[in-house]
């Protein structure tokens, strides 16, 4: 059966290659960006199956003109992915009201807005699958980052609530919760702040291990293909009850194992004082 994907954030990265993913595997794709330059290759040569959209994901309705272009194109959406995001490093001491602001636009209220705008026909239809793009950084907290982290948490926590919400009415949600890929993680993808000197021990060791995890060797690390994630959300679309929170990569499996971890212990050490105000 032919699929109809709309993603988000598709200029580069992860989310041109679930463009290319999908035109590949013979689905139809709108795809939007806030600039669409990047991708006339792809329309040259997919010019019946892909659909290009400008789009900033911060304006509802800019995202409700989108969803209404991808259906009088295509008919209906089966593959909603949120993939769109905003990423800078500072400590929080450092981070400006307007950083944080774009974060919680971009990576928040740009999900919202997308997923509010398309629910009404996942509604009717009775079928579908929204996919969240959110970080391991939803279930840990690094130095650095702030902002970006709190919003992951944010968008896992929504996808969380909107699950429960849909799961009667046959629509599907996940929060894919990815560790490193191979992207520019510092670069284009996230700008690195200046912060004073207090902050080198902890900040900068983050800034350092993103730097070398964008580029450096996947294998070794156990960071995500970004090649390989289309496959991963074909599997989770065809599944009767796929998992609302699913992580990418040994390194996020890893890391999430450690958080637990940590955090049942502490639940342990500290639970009389938890109950000290118990009547």
């Amino acid at each position: 059966m032919t699929k109809v994907w709309l993603i988000t954030g598709t200029s580069r990265g992860l989310g041109r290659a679930l463009v290319e993913y999908a035109l590949e595997a013979g689905d139809n794709v709108v795809a939007t960006a806030r600039n669409t330059a990047s991708l006339e290759p792809l329309l040259q040569k997919y010019p019946s199956t892909l659909l290009l959209q400008a789009l900033d994901v911060t304006d509802a309705s800019a995202a409700e003109a989108t969803v209404s272009a991808a259906l009088e194109k295509f008919g209906h959406i089966d593959i909603l992915i949120n993939n769109a995001g905003f990423a800078a490093l500072a400590p929080v001491e450092t981070t400006t009201a307007e950083d944080f602001r774009t974060h919680v636009d971009t990576n928040l209220v740009g999900v919202f807005n997308v997923t509010k705008a398309a629910l009404p026909h996942f509604r009717t239809r009775g079928v579908g699958h929204i996919f969240q793009v959110s970080s391991i950084g939803s279930r840990a907290g690094n130095p650095g980052l702030g902002a970006y982290q709190a919003t992951k948490w944010a968008v896992s926590g929504f996808a969380t609530v909107l699950a429960a919400e849909l799961r009667p009415l046959g629509v599907k949600v996940t929060s894919l919760e990815p560790g490193a890929m191979q992207t520019d993680m510092i670069g284009d993808d996230m700008a690195v702040r200046e912060f004073p000197e207090i902050y080198e021990g902890t900040v900068r060791p983050v800034a350092k291990y993103l730097a070398g995890a964008g580029k450096g060797d996947l294998a070794a690390i156990g960071g995500t293909e970004i090649s390989k994630v289309g496959k991963v959300i074909e599997a989770l679309f065809e599944a009767d009850d796929p998992p609302v929170r699913l992580l990418l990569g040994k390194d996020a499996v890893w890391s999430s194992g450690k958080a637990a971890e940590a955090l049942a212990a502490s639940d342990e050490k500290w639970k009389e004082l938890s109950v000290l105000a118990c009547p």
